[in-house]
């Protein structure tokens, strides 16, 4: 995210919590040594050994030193947030920075991190990966229109209470009389 629409949420009185790109060199590698020179304040760290894993997470909150807040609108703390442990028999390690204009506690930013995951994992990476649109299709309206019917689908297989979105799509290839009534009558009619 750029300074400028930094700026622009700023001045509309909203806030932000945004996660550092590789393009933002300079701040993650700050925020990487505020790090490890250990003066946090505050800290919290969380285990979850639920879904088949044994994960773990801790997130440390650290004050924007002066050359940073003097580049970023109302920035106030820097966030490094670390995720390690064992996933499908197999360790894992992972650290992300965060850069922030709020006032919360690190448990308070833990909480706000992972519902962005939540959101990540349930939609972002859904498109992505399994709609695949990230890949390049024709000019014109064509990608706007696979957008929505993706959005659509997605809805669609979450309102119908499937277990994942590939297994309602796979029930829903052959009820294209289902479909086809849901699409123009609306949920209500399909029951």
């Amino acid at each position: 995210m750029s300074k400028k629409t930094v700026e622009r949420i700023v001045n509309q009185g909203q806030h932000y919590l945004i996660a550092l790109k590789a393009n933002q060199k300079t701040l993650y590698q700050t925020t990487q040594q505020l790090h490890h020179q250990g003066q946090s304040l505050d800290q919290v760290m969380e285990e979850d050994n639920s879904h088949g894993r044994q994960a773990y997470r801790r997130v440390s909150v650290y004050a924007a030193p002066p050359e940073c807040q003097a580049q970023w609108a109302g920035l106030t703390c820097l966030i490094w947030v670390e995720r390690w442990g064992i996933r499908d028999g197999k360790s894992y390690s992972e650290s992300v920075g965060y850069i922030t204009n709020l006032h919360l506690s690190a448990k308070e930013f833990l909480g706000a991190i992972q519902r962005h995951w939540h959101i990540e994992n349930r939609l972002h990476w859904v498109r992505d990966v399994l709609f695949e649109e990230d890949f390049s299709r024709p000019g014109g309206n064509a990608p706007i229109l696979w957008a929505i019917l993706n959005c659509w689908l997605l809805n669609l297989v979450r309102k119908l209470g499937f277990r994942t979105v590939p297994q309602g799509l796979r029930r829903l290839a052959n009820q294209v009389e289902l479909v086809w009534t849901i699409l123009t009558h609306g949920f209500s009619s399909a029951k």
